[in-house]
């Protein structure tokens, strides 16, 4: 628990006032700052970029970490390098990350290509696992429920890892009929 954790129930919570749906462009004197969010759940539903580009500075939030490993806990491995790809469209020299240090373009490319990396290899083990009709084979960081079964639930989370879950013959209960 942080020090700090008494000072929570203190904190009030602000709501932003100005809002934006996918982006906006806001002027401070003659800076332009643009707000970006991908309009789908990247990293998380919250995502959000901000650019500047007379600064050629993006500031990238959590749709980038640079040499740490990226955590998806609430969003999509796809949709978060469609936005990574949309990031690398910025004329930007810097990109400050959520996670891990300042860097470029090159380290935005090699999270991106690193993310899907992970998505090859794990609908290659899904694919596998769907024509053998047995949990899939992974690395041995990748763990699946104890006597996982047709009728339990699906260690595989095929509807996130598939295009279309109805195209899948995995026994698990997650397949659409």
């Amino acid at each position: 628990m942080p020090r700090s954790a008494d000072e929570f129930p203190k904190m009030e919570v602000v709501l932003p006032t100005p809002t934006f749906r996918d982006h906006v462009v806001l002027h401070d004197g003659d800076r332009e700052i643009h707000l970006w969010h991908p309009g789908f759940a990247a990293h998380t539903v919250g995502d959000a970029a901000v650019f500047l580009p007379k600064e050629r500075v993006l500031f990238s939030g959590d749709i980038a970490f640079h040499y740490v490993t990226p955590l998806a806990f609430q969003g999509h491995v796809g949709n978060w390098i469609k936005a990574a790809d949309r990031l690398l469209t910025y004329e930007a020299d810097v990109i400050m990350p959520g996670p891990g240090p300042i860097g470029t373009k090159k380290d935005l490319k090699a999270m991106r290509d690193y993310l899907a990396l992970i998505r090859r290899e794990a609908r290659k083990r899904l694919d596998g696992a769907c024509r053998r009709r047995t949990p899939p084979r992974t690395s041995s960081s990748v763990s699946t429920p104890r006597g996982a079964r047709p009728s339990g639930s699906c260690p595989t989370s095929c509807a996130a890892t598939r295009s279309s879950a109805t195209s899948c013959t995995c026994p698990w209960t997650c397949q659409r009929r």
